[in-house]
């Protein structure tokens, strides 16, 4: 068969999958397209999944060719969003502003940064006075204290 002909077969199984997505959408049954079509549930089963994978990779690609139309179109827009904004057009501004953020969005840079988990625990914090010649002196946990004075302070 020549390169990037198509088989008989492969023609059969595209047009079974539209058959059995069509009687699907209408409400048939599993049990009820084998039925009618004198096939196995499993068969019917495999190409309902193989006709929603088709759909799902078509929706894919028509989301990335409409996010790329939509991105195109933002940063046409920008440069002049941009000078007037930067001559004081408050409006233009604002409008920058909700474009970038959409941009961002778009994009997913505006995802939250995810760190890994470590059981480590977390380095003491070191607190440092400056000392009457400005240097920097560390003060040790002995030194501090978190009831604000003397224990005893009143006690006579």
């Amino acid at each position: 068969m020549p390169r990037g002909a198509i088989s008989a077969n492969a023609v059969q199984g595209a047009l079974r999958r539209k058959e059995i997505l069509e009687l699907r959408t209408k409400g048939f049954s599993t049990a009820a397209i084998a039925e009618r079509l004198s096939c196995g549930k499993t068969t019917v089963k495999r190409h309902l999944h193989a006709a929603l994978e088709d759909l799902a990779a078509e929706n894919l690609e028509l989301a990335a060719y409409q996010r790329d139309l939509d991105l195109a179109r933002i940063d046409r827009l920008l440069p002049t969003l941009i000078e007037s904004a930067e001559g004081g057009d408050l409006d233009a501004a604002s409008a920058l502003e909700k474009l970038l953020r959409r941009r961002a969005a778009m994009l997913g840079y505006d995802m939250p940064v995810k760190y890994e988990r470590t059981d480590d625990p977390p380095p003491p914090i070191q607190i440092y006075l400056a000392g009457d010649d400005g240097a920097m002196l560390p003060i040790g946990a002995e030194h501090l204290s978190l009831s604000g004075g003397d224990d005893d302070a009143g006690d006579d």
